[in-house]
């Protein structure tokens, strides 16, 4: 059973990306994503939740060439 599903995450790099080459390439990589809520007029984070994410043929290895973990 699969769990794969199109989504449009926005969210950190939170590991290096990595591209497997071959004849179908898949990249692979942690996506942290924060659940954030507004409480006495400050927005705080709740919680951090970490994707696992994969992306696979010409679209992996586009985002391999575009996309990078930045550590701030």
């Amino acid at each position: 059973m699969s769990n794969a599903f199109p989504a449009s995450p926005a969210g950190r790099i939170a590991t290096d990306p990595k591209l497997v080459a071959g004849a179908n390439p898949r990249l692979t990589f942690r996506l942290a994503v924060d659940d954030r809520a507004q409480e006495d007029g400050q927005w705080i984070t709740k919680q951090t939740v970490f994707h696992d994410v994969v992306v696979f043929g010409r679209s992996a290895e586009t985002y391999a060439r575009l996309y990078r973990r930045v550590i701030p």
